[in-house]
């Protein structure tokens, strides 16, 4: 199935940033049913990131930056990311989105030809990445972003320990979760405040620590994201004294 976004934004020009996915269809019954879809939590962010590019830093990302997407699924934070930033800057970012399954990550090669059909190199590169071993770049990342990837116990740590391994020491990490209080995903977003208690954060000498630096509730949206779906938390986390 395909599925056009289309994101307001306070340029006088472009006044939207318009996406198109290939993607599964919502099941309006089955919950549990993740698919190959584009969750509520990356159009939520999506739109946030079109509407108000400053209120995450876009504008501040020095020539030569990197932004990862972590559990990248369709590719719609990174597609949007790509088609905005031009609007910012003149000088783009490398932007790289990353899932483990390779049936997505075909998915997400399909969805980047499709946005960008003329450019011989395209703004957004795909690659495979392990969040328990995480390929390591060469320099540390100025950016990482994640949409609606924690819906497993353990998926909260594992996201902690690879920010840790590959956000550099001004960098921020964008994390929005979506908050479920019925089905299989119920409690699941609260796994995020537990991994970052104080004596679970990660630390490193030069660094500092890594730890929330401001939290955000958004409320769910008429029309966008499931029925399970009671609204959103969109974390900040970066390094920060010990």
């Amino acid at each position: 199935m395909t599925r056009d976004f289309s994101f307001p934004t306070a340029f006088a020009s472009p006044t939207s940033i318009d996406v198109r996915l290939n993607d599964a269809p919502l099941s309006g019954t089955d919950h549990t049913d993740v698919g190959l879809q584009s969750w509520g939590a990356s159009i939520i962010l999506s739109g946030l990131m079109c509407a108000s590019p400053n209120r995450f830093a876009l504008d501040k990302l020095q020539p030569g930056a990197t932004i990862i997407e972590l559990g990248a699924g369709t590719g719609l934070v990174s597609l949007t990311l790509a088609a905005l930033h031009p609007h910012i800057s003149s000088t783009a970012p490398a932007i790289i989105a990353t899932d483990y399954h390779p049936a997505v990550l075909d998915n997400l090669r399909s969805n980047i030809a499709v946005n960008f059909p003329e450019n011989a190199e395209p703004p957004v590169h795909t690659m495979l990445l392990d969040w328990s071993r995480p390929t390591i770049p060469h320099e540390p990342v100025s950016m990482l972003v994640a949409a609606d990837a924690v819906y497993d116990p353990e998926h909260a740590g594992m996201l902690r320990d690879c920010a840790a391994r590959l956000l550099k020491q001004d960098g921020i990490f964008w994390l929005i979760v979506t908050v479920r209080v019925v089905g299989k995903f119920e409690g699941i977003a609260d796994t995020v405040e537990a991994a970052f208690v104080d004596e679970q954060c990660p630390r490193r000498e030069d660094f500092g620590v890594l730890k929330i630096l401001q939290r955000e509730w958004l409320e769910k949206q008429r029309g966008i994201g499931r029925g399970d779906e009671t609204g959103y938390r969109l974390y900040r986390i970066g390094w920060a004294d010990a």
